[in-house]
């Protein structure tokens, strides 16, 4: 059953890649602009306190991913992460022996010898750590999820905030408040931009 079935499909991804272990990874800065992006948004294994890897967001592994689980929207977290960069690098493509190949590789050893094709937007060189609503993002944020919902052709791409280390989610639909271990949803205007009070893991986990 394709999940559309279920009802909305929330992708969650953050303004940039991170991996933990071993492996491919494409986009992966193995230099100061990792250092920054570790750093800067505490990439850290929960469990091992082990460094994450960290690249720039891979539209091509997440367009793939839109098309396993048909996504309705897409939640940017930790984009407030990127405030500090003066350009902001997006992969769009790969290329394998010096040609574009139309999809994601299926195979491990296909994608360790990708060759990234980026595009690269304007930062904002602005703190958006207290923007509330999408209307207070500088321009170029803005444009950032633009971009991205282009290319990926998801109807709506929702960019959240950090507030207090927590993620508060921008999404467009019902306002919810928290109402002992669940969501209660209150009516507002229909797909109105918001704030939810709550995290994204715990929003996206308790929404009824």
């Amino acid at each position: 059953m394709p999940p559309q079935n279920v009802g909305e499909v929330y992708g969650v991804v953050k303004a940039y890649t991170t991996r933990v272990g071993i492996g491919a990874f494409p986009t992966e800065q193995d230099n100061d602009v990792g250092e920054l992006l570790q750093t800067r948004g505490k990439e850290v294994g929960v469990t091992t306190g082990r460094k994450r890897r960290c690249g720039w967001l891979d539209l091509v592994l997440l367009k793939y991913a839109h098309m396993i689980n048909g996504f309705t929207a897409l939640a940017l977290t930790k984009m407030d992460i990127l405030d500090v960069f003066p350009e902001i690098k997006v992969c769009v493509a790969y290329k394998v022996d010096n040609e574009l190949i139309p999809h994601f590789p299926a195979n491990q050893e296909v994608l360790q010898k990708v060759e990234v094709q980026y595009d690269t937007l304007p930062g904002w060189n602005t703190d958006i750590s207290t923007a509330r609503t999408f209307q207070e993002l500088p321009e170029n944020a803005q444009k950032y999820v633009r971009y991205v919902e282009e290319y990926l052709e998801v109807p709506d791409t929702l960019p959240p905030h950090r507030m207090f280390r927590r993620l508060s989610l921008l999404l467009k639909m019902p306002r919810t408040l928290k109402k002992g271990n669940y969501l209660e949803t209150k009516p507002n205007p229909p797909w109105s931009r918001y704030v939810s009070p709550a995290g994204v893991g715990e929003t996206l986990g308790r929404i009824r």
